[in-house]
C-alpha cells in the first residue's frame, strides 16, 4: 500500500450512472465520512479526502455490524444526556419527561449521518413545521462543520409538505427515492408536524419496517392512528404536555441532544407561527416566523427549483443575505397589513359572554398570482389584530369549503373547539368532510355544495353556551 493510501470503509452505495460511495473512516471514537465514485474494477475509488484527493485507495470490506456498532458509538458520544432546558416552566417538565425518548431518535439520526444512509425530511409547509426543519438543518450543518465526533457529508431529501397527512403517494416517492441505495443501515424518515390524522396510517404502513421513522407533532392524538405507536413517535401529549409546545420547537430541541447552537429564534418563531400561549411577540423569532409564512405560501417562492419546494438549505441562503432578507420581510409585512386591514371592514361581530364573536370571509383579501397570506395563517394574524382592542376574541374565517377558526388562548379551554367540531361531525356526518386542530387552532372542511353558513351557525351557538 502507498504511505498516502488512507483505508475507508463503504458504508452506502448509490447505484446511479457511474455510481458513488459513502465511505468512512473510524479513529479514536470519530469518524471522517466522505463521497467516493466509481474508477474501474470493483474496489478501487476516487476518494475526495477531507485534505486531499486520494486516487485508486483500497476500501476496507469491513463487517456490517461492526460499523453500525461503531456509528452507535459515535452518536452516544455525540449527545447531551442533560435535558434542554428552554427557561419556560410549562415546558421544561414535559421536555425533561421527553428526553430519553429525544435521546435515542437523536442517535438513531446521528447513527445514519455517520453511516451516510439515505435521510428523508418532510415538514409541514408554515412557521411551525418549516422552523423545526430550519433548525434540524442548522443542527446537523453545525455538528458536521464544529463537531469534534464527526466530519463530511451526508444524504437528505429536504421536502416541504403542502397536506397535512403522509400519503400512500409521499411513501411510494420516498421508497423509490431511497430505492437506489444500498446501506448497511435502513434509510430515516422523519415527519415534521403533519397532525395525528387516520389519514397518514396507510403512508405510514407502506414504509413500516423498510424506514426507521422519527415523526414529531403536538396535535391531540386522533383515535385509531398509528403513527402513535412508533418507537420515535414524538408528541407533548403523550407527556402530559398540550399543543402550546408546538413540533418546530421540539424538533430544536431535539436538535439540542446534539448542537449546541443557539435556536431560541427559531424556537420563537414557532411558537408565534403556531399561535401558543408562550410566543413573545417583542422577542428575537417575530420576524422570522413573519418570513417563513411568506416563503412557505407565496406560489412563486414556494415551489422552489425543484419540485420538493424550498428547502432549509434555500432558506438559509435568504436570510443570511441581508439585503435580501429585509426586502422580503418588508414585501411579507405589508401584504400581510393591507390583507388584515381590507379585512376588518368587512367583519360581522356577535356577542358572548365576555368575548366577541368574529366572521370573515377570505376569498378575496388576496392576489392569486402570490397564494399569499394562506387562509390558515392569515386568521391567526387577524385574531392578533382583534386582540389588540383588549377584548376576548374568536374568529370564523371561511373560503371555500372551509371554516379556519382560531380562539383567544384565555377562553380557548372554556370554548373547547375541538369539543364543538367533534359534535358536528358526528351530527353532519355527510355534511362535513374532516374537521381538528387544536384548542385554540382549527379547520373544518364542508362538502362541496352544501352551505358552509349552516356549519358556522351552530358554531357561534354552541360558543355562545360554552361562554355562558
Amino acid at each position: 500500500m502507498r504511505a498516502d493510501a488512507v483505508e475507508y470503509a463503504v458504508t452506502c452505495i448509490k447505484h446511479s450512472g457511474t455510481g458513488s460511495f459513502h465511505c468512512v473512516r473510524f479513529s479514536k471514537g470519530r469518524a471522517d465520512a466522505v463521497e467516493a465514485s466509481f474508477d474501474g474494477e470493483l474496489g478501487i475509488c476516487d476518494i475526495a479526502g477531507p485534505q486531499q484527493m486520494h486516487r485508486h485507495n483500497p476500501i476496507q470490506k469491513a463487517d456490517p455490524v461492526a460499523l453500525v456498532e461503531k456509528a452507535e458509538e459515535i452518536a452516544s458520544l455525540s449527545t447531551e444526556r442533560r435535558a434542554y432546558a428552554s427557561g419556560i416552566s410549562g415546558i421544561d417538565s414535559v421536555i425533561s419527561a421527553m428526553w430519553p425518548k429525544m435521546l435515542d431518535a437523536s442517535r438513531m439520526l446521528l447513527k445514519k449521518l455517520v453511516l451516510g444512509a439515505p435521510m428523508v425530511i418532510r415538514f409541514h409547509n408554515d412557521a411551525d413545521g418549516t422552523s423545526g426543519a430550519y433548525a434540524l438543518y442548522k443542527s446537523i450543518e453545525d455538528f458536521m462543520a464544529n463537531g469534534n465526533r464527526l466530519k463530511g457529508s451526508y444524504t437528505a431529501a429536504w421536502i416541504m409538505n403542502r397536506g397535512i397527512t403522509y400519503t400512500t403517494a409521499d411513501a411510494s416517492h420516498d421508497l423509490s427515492s431511497t430505492g437506489a441505495f444500498t446501506s448497511v443501515e435502513k434509510p430515516l424518515l422523519v415527519i415534521i408536524d403533519f397532525g395525528t390524522s387516520p389519514g397518514s396510517n396507510a403512508g405510514a404502513r407502506l414504509v413500516g419496517g423498510k424506514f426507521d421513522i422519527i415523526w414529531i407533532d403536538h396535535h391531540p392524538i386522533e383515535e385509531g392512528f398509528v403513527g402513535q405507536h412508533l418507537p420515535f413517535y414524538i408528541n407533548p401529549w403523550q407527556y402530559m404536555g398540550n399543543s402550546d409546545i408546538p413540533a418546530g420547537f421540539l424538533t430544536a430541541a431535539l436538535s439540542k441532544t446534539f448542537s449546541g447552537m443557539d435556536t431560541r429564534e427559531i424556537e420563537n418563531a414557532s411558537f408565534i407561527g403556531d399561535y401558543s400561549r408562550y410566543a413573545d411577540r417583542k422577542a428575537p423569532g417575530a420576524d422570522l416566523s413573519a418570513f417563513l409564512d411568506m416563503v412557505t405560501s407565496d406560489a412563486r417562492i414556494a415551489s422552489g427549483p425543484s419540485a420538493s419546494g424550498i428547502t432549509p438549505k434555500e432558506i438559509d441562503s435568504i436570510i443570511t443575505d441581508q439585503e435580501r432578507y429585509r426586502e422580503m420581510l418588508s414585501y411579507a409585512k405589508t401584504k400581510m397589513s393591507d390583507a388584515i386591514g381590507n379585512a376588518m371592514q368587512k367583519l360581522r361581530r356577535y356577542k358572548a359572554n365576555g368575548c366577541a364573536i368574529y366572521v370573515s370571509g377570505f376569498d378575496d383579501l388576496r392576489s392569486e398570482d402570490t397564494k399569499y397570506p394562506l387562509p390558515g395563517r392569515f386568521s391567526s394574524k387577524l385574531l392578533e389584530k382583534l386582540l389588540d382592542g383588549g377584548d376576548h376574541a374568536i374568529l370564523l374565517l371561511h373560503f371555500g369549503n372551509y371554516v379556519s377558526i382560531r380562539v383567544d388562548t384565555s377562553v380557548a379551554d372554556k370554548a373547547d373547539i375541538l369539543g364543538i367540531i367533534a359534535g358536528l361531525k358526528e351530527k353532519y356526518a355527510e355534511e362535513i368532510e374532516s374537521g381538528g386542530g387544536h384548542k385554540t387552532a382549527a379547520n373544518i372542511k364542508v362538502a362541496a355544495g352544501y352551505p358552509k353558513e349552516e356549519i358556522m351557525r351552530e358554531i357561534i351557538s354552541a360558543l355562545k353556551k360554552r361562554l355562558e
